[in-house]
């Protein structure tokens, strides 16, 4: 191209730029070309101006804290465009640097870009205030103001300097000023294996802007380990934004060597029975250790090895030493121990009791009872049982002896025990003499005993009266009882019947009674006779017997069927007087009886003032009065009447 034409083209393009007022800069070489290129400017659209869009900006943060922003264009540049982010502060710091530059082009304008501010940590307790700039080149410019609140720290109280192993400690954490948002505190320990949060190296507090400040308890445990060194472990608190603190505490050791046994036998029989036991060592002896093994009891238990040896290699594995039991001559069990030490350790003790084979069962204390009492037998073994031991007991005769029990259980604690036996009372006047066997509920170990009893007889003959049909019998009339023995007589028995007054009877009179009806009842008739009396009678019948030392009875009472009632005193009686008349019974009447009283005759001239009466055996006698009134009337005759007494059927 020529230089006229080339100036002439550049001068038309200033013409057209400034006449149709185009954002260009006439000195800049792309729009220039662009220009020419395009060889028809009034067809051209020029672009808006690019804008920032900015996300993410906070109005404050605290010392120690970050935020994020992210920065895009609204539009897309001509050109490549920068944007310029700078702070007015080192207190905010943004991609770690006072200011950065971000590029956008036409391809990327509306893709963020991802800034970090940060705060720094200084040493004064002052808040700052920062200006953010945001510039485009050329362009627009915004600013931003960001708060710094100054930073806050982490409070621990209640750390020990110290911490036994094994035992705990509460520590109280709190951040030292109010949070502006949520946070957590993490705190760590630099070897778990000595002091731990329930097991775990790490332990989280959680924070609200509410109670940032007030403390928040954990609790530290220091380990029982397998060392016996004191170990120094530092717990460190970091949290969001804030320095991070550490507290240093020693933990003093608790250990020292111990014989660890284990899966030991607890009992052994007598003759050669034989068990183990398992020994390690706690902790690493360094050299060798010699662990010396013994019995408490030779007689009964042998040992073997009777010494182990132990290193750093080996501590920890169990080795075994066998037990036996031996067989000894006393009736017996024994408690045995077996016995470990070594240098620098507390002496084990291994308990175990060996059960003896030969244990007895004895018998002992009452060898009688009486019939119908009871008196204590003592069932003891030998010896100490060693183990649960049942005895099961019998009677050779349950007839005649019972026991409290059938069996009875042994142990350490209680191998010797009572019983009661119990005479039972029988139909015979013998003693009878009773085995109690005692043996072994499972055989072998304990030998079985047996003891003799003899039961002492209380009984003697009796006669027993019973089934009286009715204590009262009317004269004329019979009533019925039945007699037996309470024991087999042995021979013929002739039991007699008396009545103590004649009127009465007795059929039959006797009764012999042998082994083989003694005690069936045989019934016996009570006969009433008339009399010639009114009275009524309380008889008693008698039952007796030679050899028989009580005579048993029985009373009937006779009631009288002649006994009448009697009325006395004056029968004359007066228009408007009146006379009392007397009334009781000739005789006893044996039961209740009522009277009824009733006028006959001209009864329209008297009335009467009662006309029922009763009577018993206790009162028969007693007189009892009735009023007989005359009535007016308008004759003057006397007029007659009866007065009549009747017993009520």
């Amino acid at each position: 191209m020529k230089l006229s034409k080339f100036i002439l083209i550049f001068l038309l393009f200033i013409n057209i730029s400034c006449s149709k007022g185009l954002p260009f800069n006439i000195f800049d070489p792309e729009t220039f070309i662009g220009f020419l290129i395009s060889l028809d400017p009034y067809s051209y659209n020029p672009p808006a101006n690019p804008d920032l869009n900015v996300s993410g900006m906070v109005s404050s943060i605290q010392e120690g804290q970050t935020f994020t922003v992210n920065v895009s264009l609204t539009n897309p540049p001509i050109s490549t465009q920068e944007v310029v982010i700078s702070t007015s502060s080192t207190a905010l710091l943004v991609n770690g640097a006072e200011s950065i530059t971000l590029s956008f082009d036409s391809s990327n304008y509306s893709t963020s870009q991802s800034i970090t501010f940060s705060t720094v940590v200084d040493s004064n307790s002052n808040n700052e205030s920062v200006t953010v700039i945001y510039s485009l080149t050329n362009l627009s410019e915004s600013q931003y103001s960001v708060s710094i609140l100054d930073d806050t720290a982490i409070s621990i109280t209640g750390v020990p300097s110290t911490l036994l192993e094994g035992t705990t400690a509460t520590l109280n954490v709190n951040f030292s000023k109010t949070l502006l948002s949520d946070n957590t505190i993490t705190v760590t320990s630099s070897n778990s294996a000595a002091i731990s949060f329930n097991g775990s190296a790490t332990t989280t507090l959680n924070y609200t802007t509410a109670n940032g400040t007030s403390p928040q308890a954990i609790t530290i445990l220091a380990e029982e380990d397998t060392n016996l060194a004191n170990e120094t472990v530092t717990l460190t608190f970091t949290a969001n934004g804030v320095a991070s603190s550490t507290v240093t505490i020693r933990t003093t050791d608790n250990d020292g060597q111990n014989i660890v046994l284990s899966n030991g036998a607890d009992f052994l029989r007598e003759g050669g029975a034989t068990g183990t036991i398992d020994v390690h060592l706690s902790f690493d002896p360094g050299a060798d250790a010699v662990v010396t093994v013994t019995s408490g009891n030779s007689n009964s238990l042998s040992v073997s090895p009777s010494t182990l040896t132990f290193n750093s290699s080996n501590y920890t594995t169990d080795q075994q030493v066998t037990l036996t039991a031996l067989d000894e001559v006393n009736q017996t069990s024994e408690d045995v121990s077996v016995l470990f030490t070594t240098n620098g350790a507390t002496p084990q003790i291994h308990p175990l009791k060996t059960i003896d084979d030969d244990i007895q069962v004895v018998i002992a204390g009452a060898n009688t009872v009486n019939e119908g009492g009871q008196s204590t037998v003592i069932i003891s073994l030998s010896g100490d049982p060693g183990e649960t031991r049942v005895i099961n007991l019998t009677s050779s005769d349950t007839n005649a002896v019972t026991l409290s029990t059938n069996s009875l259980t042994f142990t350490s604690d209680n191998y010797s025990q009572s019983i009661l036996i119990f005479g039972v009372e029988d139909t015979n006047v013998a003693s009878e003499s009773v085995t109690i066997t005692a043996t072994p509920a499972v055989a072998g170990g304990i030998v079985g005993a047996t003891q003799n009893i003899t039961t002492v007889d209380n009984d003697s003959m009796n006669i027993v009266l019973s089934g009286l049909g009715s204590t009262m019998v009317n004269e004329g009339l019979t009533t019925t009882f039945r007699a037996n023995l309470t024991h087999d007589p042995g021979g013929d028995l002739i039991v007699n019947f008396s009545s103590s007054y004649s009127g009465v009877t007795v059929t039959p009179s006797s009764f012999t009674f042998n082994s083989s009806n003694y005690n069936s009842q045989q019934t016996i008739t009570i006969n009433a006779l008339q009399d010639a009396n009114q009275e009524s009678e309380t008889v008693t019948i008698t039952a007796s017997a030679t050899g028989v030392t009580t005579s048993p009875t029985i009373q009937v009472t006779t009631i009288e069927d002649d006994t009448v009632p009697v009325i006395t005193g004056d029968a004359t009686v007066a228009e408007g007087g009146f006379t009392v008349l007397n009334l009781k019974l000739s005789g006893n009447p044996g039961n209740n009886r009522t009277v009824t009283v009733d006028l006959i005759g001209t009864t329209s001239s008297v009335s009467l003032s009662s006309n029922t009466f009763n009577f018993t055996p206790n009162n028969y006698d007693a007189v009892q009065t009735f009023i007989i009134t005359g009535l007016q009337d308008t004759n003057v005759a006397n007029e007659s009447f009866t007065v009549r007494a009747t017993f009520d059927s």
